[in-house]
């Protein structure tokens, strides 16, 4: 992808554009610029629905282990003292 700044345009050779040439030259710029910004969006939205998945595979791998842990053996009383 080439950002708009650098993009090539035909200019004829006598190094003259007319107002019409401009204003196509012009709109192919604009229209560049906004593909250019889709595709930044596109990626973005993928990158975020892949964070969302990735923070959810934790948490339901989290989830599992908390669950798995036996906690009936941590809740056993303690002993009294004698005396």
């Amino acid at each position: 992808m080439m950002p708009v700044f650098m993009a090539e345009f035909r200019v004829p050779r006598s190094g003259k554009v007319d107002a019409d040439q401009e204003a196509q030259m012009n709109e192919d710029r604009m229209a560049q610029a906004r593909a250019d910004a889709q595709q930044r969006v596109s990626k973005f939205q993928e990158t975020q629905v892949r964070f969302q998945r990735e923070r959810d595979d934790y948490y339901e791998s989290a989830i599992e282990r908390v669950r798995a842990i036996r906690w009936n053996r941590f809740v056993v009383p303690r002993p009294q003292p004698t005396n």
